[in-house]
């Protein structure tokens, strides 16, 4: 199977200056997993999928600890709701995957 053949088409992409906000509409709106972000050249530059969305267990720098994070910030129970409105803003190059 080629990946043409699970694509859509049109190819849905997002900017590199586009919001999470946004990102998640588009992805939302197109019923898509992932989404190519692309520069002001129409170039890839990384990719963002749904999983970027959900915290993900990360071990502590010098421990055997771990502990979830979410956009690259540490989170606790009651800082998941904060960072989630702090991602509004937050854009798509600052979490894409390259």
């Amino acid at each position: 199977m080629k990946v043409s053949g699970i694509m859509k088409q049109p190819v849905i992409t997002v900017h590199e200056d586009a919001t999470l906000e946004e990102v998640a509409r588009t992805m939302l709106d197109h019923h898509v997993w992932g989404v190519p972000v692309v520069n002001d050249d129409g170039e890839i530059t990384g990719i963002i999928t749904k999983a970027d969305f959900a915290a993900k267990e990360a071990g502590v720098p010098f421990s055997k600890f771990r502990a979830p994070q979410l956009f690259g910030k540490w989170i606790g129970g009651e800082q998941i709701e904060k960072l989630y409105q702090a991602a509004r803003v937050l854009k798509a190059s600052d979490v894409t995957t390259s």
